[in-house]
């Protein structure tokens, strides 16, 4: 019992030297730190430290660390914490990796993320350098996109982001993929021609310089944007454009350009099946500009890669027709029976040959 009293009456003692406005020993305030924390006396220790704080200009960053802490932890107090955060980073100026390092790393439990990101968000008006800013606010990008998945809360911070860093490449990523997703179409082009001129590796350069012009030719119908983008800022590029050098050019309705590339892609071609499509596309584009001739020379190309090619018998049986070569045209008809299985399309050809053979004999 004299021990209870005791007891009692060394609380009463520290809670009055926890009220004191005056000079204070360092025993003293040890002791002030050390009893109300223990016995969980946690408003006659907020007002302490606030006195501390307001007055006194030894330990402040200890003291704004035991508050936030107790704010957090004891009293659940986040609006409070978010408050002092803000106060500790403007008063002693303090860095991001200080604010990391000399308060998150004392008042956060390990991987409380839902608490950090806030906490964050409080201090980064605080932040001195605009990197700083930077920082701070790619952390709680990260933290809102990945440990605590908040989509509202992502999209308003990867945008306050990069109204502090237009050049930021993940705002500029993230924005990207967002307004891909909604087809603002126009949006994407401006994002990916900021990403373009801001992203530090020629590579990468290379593969958004590609998205782009294909964002142009594919959703926005500008094939000659796209063809300017893929020769100057893809220009170089390691990556394959040809399929969409070669889309851009046939959009335009650019023969040349498009047999020019296909005569290119030709040239390094080694295998029959990829030979036998370029000439079908060549002599596809060649019977657009009348050239029927030349067209039935890359289509008999094309056969010679793959003779059970349907699609480029049929146009050697079509250009035949055109030109009047009827011995062509018999030709394609026999091979076209011999490869397709249907039967009622393999009687349709069989009458067509028969009749075909018929105005051949009789000289019409």
């Amino acid at each position: 019992m004299v021990a209870q009293e005791q007891e009692l009456i060394r609380i009463r003692e520290t809670l009055s030297l926890a009220e004191l406005d005056g000079p204070i020993s360092p025993v003293d305030i040890e002791r002030v730190h050390c009893e109300l924390s223990d016995y969980e006396c946690w408003l006659p220790y907020v007002r302490f430290l606030e006195r501390r704080i307001k007055i006194h200009k030894d330990d402040i960053l200890g003291n704004y660390v035991r508050l936030i802490r107790i704010h957090i932890r004891n009293l659940g107090n986040l609006i409070r914490a978010q408050e002092l955060c803000y106060e500790v980073v403007a008063r002693l100026n303090l860095t991001y990796r200080q604010l990391n390092t000399d308060v998150f790393f004392h008042v956060l439990e390990p991987f409380d993320y839902a608490t950090e990101a806030p906490l964050l968000t409080a201090s980064v008006q605080a932040l001195q350098s605009v990197n700083d800013q930077v920082l701070a606010l790619e952390r709680v990008c990260l933290i809102y996109e990945k440990k605590v998945p908040n989509d509202d809360m992502l999209a308003t911070y990867y945008e306050k982001l990069l109204s502090t860093q237009k050049t930021n490449v993940k705002a500029l990523r993230y924005f990207k993929m967002l307004y891909s997703q909604s087809y603002e179409w126009e949006k994407v082009v401006e994002t990916l021609t900021s990403l373009v001129a801001s992203v530090p590796r020629q590579n990468e350069v290379y593969r958004y310089g590609q998205e782009l012009a294909g964002v142009y030719l594919y959703h926005l119908n500008r094939p000659e944007k796209a063809v300017e983008i893929v020769k100057t800022t893809c220009k170089g590029s390691p990556l394959d454009t040809s399929t969409l050098l070669y889309d851009a050019y046939h959009a335009q309705g650019h023969w040349s350009g498009c047999l020019e590339l296909l005569a290119g892609l030709l040239s390094q071609a080694e295998k029959q099946g990829e030979r036998a499509i370029l000439h079908y596309k060549i002599a596809g584009l060649l019977s657009k500009r009348k050239e029927f001739a030349q067209a039935l020379t890359h289509i008999q190309e094309a056969l010679n890669a793959d003779p059970k090619f349907i699609d480029a018998l049929e146009s050697q049986i079509t250009l035949s027709i055109e030109l009047k070569n009827w011995k062509k045209v018999e030709q394609g008809l026999s091979s076209m029976m011999e490869l397709v299985s249907d039967t009622v399309l393999k009687a349709q050809l069989e009458q067509a040959l028969g009749r075909l053979r018929e105005g051949m004999a009789y000289g019409s």
